[in-house]
């Protein structure tokens, strides 16, 4: 067993509603999740939007390796309604996202996964989740 950390976001649609789904399926799907940060509210990052974000991060133990975790999360974002996540490489709303920030300790350099996410630093809506958590960026 693996502990992982992971980012839900989104900005349209009944966010909330999607939030909870999206963790009673990871609960059936990834693994039993045992902490969760408060909902935490950001403007969109890379883009202009009339929306802003609601994210959570969630921590949990699973047993899948990281390339089959990354399929079944994007699965779940599709299940809630995810489209896609750029349009003509720019980012756009979304009813769900979900991100890997840490599997364990482990670090992984995939040309469709970097773990830990390459990202965190840069993103207050990432790093305030985290802190509330009281987890140490590892990055």
């Amino acid at each position: 067993m693996k502990e992982i950390t992971l980012i839900l976001g989104g900005n349209i649609g009944e966010v909330l509603q999607n939030f909870y789904r999206a963790r009673i399926l990871i609960n059936k799907r990834v693994g039993k999740i045992f902490l969760t940060s408060s909902i935490h509210h950001s403007p969109p990052k890379g883009y202009t939007s009339k929306y802003p974000y609601k994210n959570q991060v969630i921590v949990l133990m699973t047993k899948r390796p990281p390339l089959e975790l990354l399929k079944t999360t994007q699965e779940i974002e599709v299940l809630l309604g995810r489209k896609t996540k750029t349009k003509n490489n720019q980012y756009m709303d979304r009813t769900m996202d979900i991100d890997i920030l840490y599997y364990a300790k482990e670090r992984i350099n995939l040309p469709n996964l970097i773990i830990p996410h390459p990202r965190i630093k840069e993103r207050e809506f990432v790093i305030n989740p985290l802190k509330e958590l009281s987890l140490i960026i590892r990055s």
